[in-house]
């Protein structure tokens, strides 16, 4: 069998998930139609008790079968594939012999709607454990009878949560709601699972947890349901505005299976999976998914160097991301930084997160100290002969950049590769006066670098394919995704962000409300305003980006007139507003939290601006309209210049490193969905109005006289 291997212990009949063609088990129609087949056979064998469903492999079971839902192009062929999922899972659920599922690893998508179809689930406390449905990030929902389900199992706030978030749980948090049913041990997986399977088979008793006395209630009147749907959806709006589709199909499924029964839900999510299935933002976070996922992998594996210790040259917010990534993935890190206090902060910093994973019984406290042993800190630059990459991380200065670079070559082993984390600096003028500048290149790790997946890799004329497939390799090592840009001031993500953040500045001196422009953003998509991202990046990192080489280049490569920059930021640092970092920027935020303390902005800009707080109330769609065409504008140029080696990888940026509207599917295939003409028509229209910043790209014109498009060249 190609899915499945079958094996029989004390009458109980073992399925094993174990896909032949690849390295993780993902749920497709034909493996079904094998489970299918099996159970069939098991149900007729009066040998046999109970059965129980695992995996061969590290993982139980992620995902489905994307690529044919990506090809389906007409209404019908995605109900096809849903129909016959709930087909089968229903056969499961209604077996006359106990079902259990014994998980190790993730079970995700597809696989967690198997689990939620056997009769009783047993998981192992590992950390790599875990649980979710992530379909709504792609523009779909479960199809496969999740959507009925869940709620009944975990209780309807519970599976909203867990649907709408698309988010991995872990397993003692799927056992807190309810998910499953026992956690225990690797060694004792199987085991319990087949006891488990023969006392159920023995005592008839196919196991329904009870949900809590509100879950009931919330589960069982009318009004009180309706009101958890009402508020639901009101949610929604405020944080999508209604630019993905997937979520509030997803309530619908739940909303009519509560009041017209699971029949009636059932096919309301046969139905709205096959909409999804061919609704443009579907395909748009589909093919992003795609393209993303080739970015987490080397073309330059075999020329890669093996990277066990890196050593990591300030202890800041950036350097000490890098450092906990390290750690948590097994790297070993000498982190370096003159002032020991920083080197201390960011031990603690990473003890407070570990902790924290102890507490939830993601690691043991003897984990905990094993990766914290990994770290060693100290104020110079002693044996550095033990790291293979050094990463340097120090403020945006680049005559402290050279020196750095001119101090690790003196004592580094001379296979030793050094990065940057510049974000704006060319690398060629950090290694102006290199010795080895094959073995320099600049890896940008986006803020904060815990969060954010992106990893931009600058390389010069001179760096080497072997630096390049080592930094690679780094970056994958810590999970990020990778995109490979020719150097230049700002790179790609820096140079697209930096005309976005100083229109919304612009505007605000032209008189326009800081919240207003906020919200125009989030309207078109971005999970933060300019402002909040400003707040969030530092008012002094933006100084240094508008009064640094960018912005020199803009000047030098347009003209004197043809760009402005604004002055905001540094008027503002005069004053002592830095962002977040020191609880003061456009926003208020709480001394020990530093989260923003009211949604309403902090009236003291506009006194450090001398101005008015009764602000200018510019049109919802002039605001938008700027904020977006001079970021795209931007990103054409950067493909014009060959910075960017593909769209694929502009759109890969823009989306994973700035928080570019997804639903769009990047600043690319948002200009191809509008029309190049039309743009040109949007930008030369803002230029007249705004000045010459907005005047249209060359590429731009060159794709409308031939009515080409980027993503088909």
């Amino acid at each position: 069998m190609k899915w499945l291997e079958v094996s029989q212990q004390d009458s109980v009949a073992i399925l094993w998930l174990n896909r032949r063609d690849a390295k993780v088990n993902t749920i497709l129609p034909e493996m079904l139609e094998e489970c299918a087949a099996l159970l069939h056979q098991i149900d007729a064998d009066d040998t046999i008790k109970a059965i129980v469903i695992t995996s061969s492999k590290r993982d139980f079971a992620v995902g489905a079968d994307l690529e044919a839902i990506y090809a389906a192009a007409e209404h019908g062929a995605a109900e096809t594939i849903s129909r016959r999922g709930h087909e089968l899972l229903l056969q499961m659920e209604q077996s006359k012999k106990p079902v259990v599922a014994a998980i190790k690893g993730a079970a995700v998508g597809g696989g967690l709607e198997i689990v939620l179809a056997c009769h009783y689930r047993i998981a192992t406390k590992d950390s790599h454990t875990v649980f979710g449905f992530p379909e709504v990030t792609l523009g779909l929902l479960p199809g496969g009878g999740a959507t009925q389900r869940l709620p009944k199992l975990i209780g309807i706030r519970a599976a909203l949560q867990l649907m709408l978030r698309g988010k991995n749980i872990s397993a003692n948090k799927a056992l807190h709601i309810g998910l499953i049913d026992r956690l225990v041990h690797s060694a004792q997986l199987m085991p319990y699972a087949i006891q488990q399977a023969l006392y159920m088979a023995e005592q008839r008793n196919f196991h329904s947890k009870n949900l809590t006395a509100f879950d009931r209630l919330v589960q069982n009147n009318r009004f009180v349901r309706g009101m958890v749907f009402d508020r639901t959806r009101e949610k929604l709006l405020q944080q999508n505005f209604g630019n993905y589709p997937a979520p509030f199909k997803i309530l619908e499924c739940i909303e009519i299976g509560c009041h017209f029964g699971t029949e009636m839900g059932n096919a309301a999510e046969i139905t709205k999976f096959d909409e999804l299935a061919v609704h443009p933002v579907t395909k748009q976070l589909i093919r992003l998914f795609f393209e993303a996922g080739e970015r987490r992998k080397n073309p330059l594996v075999n020329e890669a160097r093996h990277v066990d210790n890196i050593a990591v040259i300030g202890a800041g917010l950036t350097g000490g991301g890098i450092t906990e990534l390290s750690v948590l993935n097994g790297l070993h890190v000498t982190l370096a930084d003159i002032n020991p206090h920083r080197s201390a902060k960011t031990l603690q910093r990473i003890w407070r997160r570990l902790s924290g994973r102890v507490r939830r019984n993601s690691i043991s406290p003897i984990e905990r100290w094993q990766i914290m042993n990994r770290v060693k800190t100290q104020t110079g630059f002693e044996n550095p002969q033990q790291a293979d990459i050094v990463i340097e991380a120090a403020p945006e200065n680049l005559l402290l950049k050279q020196q750095i670079l001119a101090r690790f070559e003196a004592v580094a082993p001379p296979d030793c590769i050094f990065a940057s984390t510049t974000s704006s600096i060319p690398i060629a003028q950090i290694a102006k006066h290199s010795a080895r500048p094959e073995q320099v290149i600049g890896m940008h790790y986006l803020s904060p670098v815990t969060k954010m997946s992106l990893l931009e890799i600058a390389v010069t004329p001179q760096t080497s394919s072997k630096t390049l497939a080592t930094a690679l390799n780094l970056g994958i090592a810590h999970g990020k995704t990778c995109i490979v840009v020719k150097d230049a001031p700002g790179f790609y993500t820096t140079r697209i962000m930096a005309p976005y953040l100083n229109e919304a500045l612009l505007m605000l001196e032209e008189g326009g409300d800081i919240w207003q422009i906020d919200e125009c953003a989030r309207q078109l998509g971005f999970s933060v305003g300019p402002f909040t991202l400003i707040d969030n990046i530092g008012i002094d990192a933006l100084t240094h980006v508008l009064e640094g080489p960018l912005y020199a280049f803009f000047r030098r490569k347009r003209g004197a007139g043809a760009f402005t920059a604004s002055g905001l930021p540094r008027l503002l640092l005069n004053a002592g507003i830095e962002g977040r970092k020191n609880r003061r920027g456009f926003y208020r935020y709480d001394e020990k939290t530093g989260k923003k303390k009211e949604v309403m902005p902090d009236h003291d800009i506009y006194r450090v601006m001398n101005q008015s707080p009764r602000r200018e109330w510019f049109k919802d769609k002039q605001v938008r309209q700027r904020l977006l065409m001079c970021m795209n504008n931007e990103a054409v140029r950067c493909l014009e210049e060959n910075i960017l080696q593909s769209v694929s990888d502009g759109n890969v940026g823009a989306v994973l490193g700035l928080g570019y509207p997804a639903y769009t599917g990047g600043p690319f295939s948002y200009l191809d969905a509008i029309g190049c003409s039309k743009a040109i028509i949007r930008l030369e229209n803002l230029a007249r109005r705004y000045g010459n910043r907005f005047l249209p790209a060359s590429l731009l014109y060159d794709y409308a006289k031939t009515g080409s498009t980027f993503s088909g060249g």
